[in-house]
């Protein structure tokens, strides 16, 4: 898993959250 796909990650959690 690279680190754009770990910040994608999080960027969705954060709207979500």
């Amino acid at each position: 898993m690279g680190p754009e796909e770990f910040s994608f990650c999080i960027l969705l959690t954060s709207f979500v959250v």
